[in-house]
């Protein structure tokens, strides 16, 4: 230790315990010449240091929020009715992100609609002067600290422009998955839940039906719901459960006579969602549980024009074959596209599935 000024000090340590005395406690001698030879270079090191200093460091008062989903308005609007300035930062060119998608809340008998909610909630994020809006943007590069970050915006013009803030929010979120399983993307009449969601909007005419898959509804006696699809196998989504129930109690309620059947590895509505599983039974949806080493199979007829759905009812041992109209996947969310590209910019981590860690 030396003193370098008025309550400064400088260290060094010497482990003596650890490199001395413990692997060489069958050596006095080797321990004592060694632990001699540490204090040296310690007190030698010591006397080439400088103390440090508190410096203060100016905090540029802006925020960057990556992501115009109804989180990272939130985000920006929280941050901009303290009276600070922030830059939303949204790859497409449209505020709103996956609510953009959707029409009806869950569940069905609450009266708001998430499009109203996300006209008021865009209104807000346009109306506020401290929100600068940057759609069609994309981060390229970001260095920097809390309080003095410098990212690099290129815009869909392809130019460039450089950003100073002091904190950065990071509000990517997810999208539906688009996978082949089961015949996706083969068959218009193979759709997604979001896409059905579509189909009963332009019915309500929330939606223009140009923007919906072209399905009658009117012409279907039987459609199949097949949950757990691609990821969904690895993990719970959460959510899809709940819009796949959801939009069955909406096609009931609004064709009777339809047929619903779920096949399901395991129904999860999480918490006091577990009602909308009791009204769906209610209602006459059936549930058929799988296992999950046997999935379904998904033929497509070209003879007859027909689809062809094959399981084994895990609870009755026995094969069962279904032919509907229409045949919806339950498509987890995943990761945004671009996540680990924007992970490896930012230095945050990313967990196996491509999520960003938590803080």
């Amino acid at each position: 230790m030396k003193r370098a000024g008025l309550n400064e000090y400088l260290f060094a340590m010497a482990n003596i315990r650890n490199h001395c005395s413990w692997i060489h406690s069958d050596n006095s001698k080797t321990a004592t010449a060694k632990a001699n030879d540490l204090v040296r270079m310690a007190v030698s090191r010591v006397s080439t240091l400088e103390p440090l200093y508190k410096q203060l460091v100016p905090v540029e008062q802006k925020a960057l929020v990556i992501g115009a989903g109804p989180a990272g308005m939130n985000a920006a609007l929280a941050i901009a009715e303290q009276g600070y300035p922030v830059h939303l930062v949204e790859q497409d060119e449209t505020l709103g992100g996956r609510l953009r998608d959707s029409f009806f809340n869950i569940p069905v008998s609450e009266s708001s609609s998430p499009q109203a909610y996300l006209a008021e909630l865009t209104s807000r994020v346009e109306e506020n002067p401290l929100i600068t809006t940057q759609m069609g943007t994309e981060i390229t590069k970001s260095t920097g600290f809390v309080g003095n970050f410098s990212t690099t915006l290129r815009h869909s013009s392809g130019s460039e422009s450089k950003l100073s803030h002091g904190v950065t929010i990071v509000a990517t979120g997810g999208q539906e998955h688009r996978g082949g399983e089961y015949g996706y993307g083969s068959d218009p009449r193979i759709i997604t839940q979001s896409e059905l969601e579509k189909i009963l909007a332009s019915e309500e005419a929330m939606l223009s039906s140009d923007n919906a898959p072209q399905v009658d509804l009117n012409a279907a006696k039987q459609i199949v719901m097949i949950q757990c699809v691609g990821p969904a196998e690895k993990y719970c989504a959460r959510t899809c459960c709940n819009v796949a129930l959801n939009n069955a109690l909406l096609v009931k309620r609004k064709h009777p006579e339809l047929q619903i059947i779920v096949l399901h590895r395991d129904i999860r509505t999480y918490g006091f969602y577990e009602r909308i599983y009791q009204d769906a039974r209610r209602e006459g949806v059936i549930f058929l549980r799988y296992d999950e080493n046997q999935p379904p199979m998904v033929d497509l007829n070209d003879a007859d024009n027909t689809i062809s759905v094959k399981a084994v009812d895990s609870t009755l041992g026995k094969p069962i074959q279904l032919n509907p109209d229409l045949l919806v996947l339950s498509m987890p969310i995943v990761p945004a596209e671009g996540n680990r590209k924007l992970a490896s910019i930012l230095k945050v981590p990313v967990d196996a599935d491509g999520w960003f860690l938590e803080a």
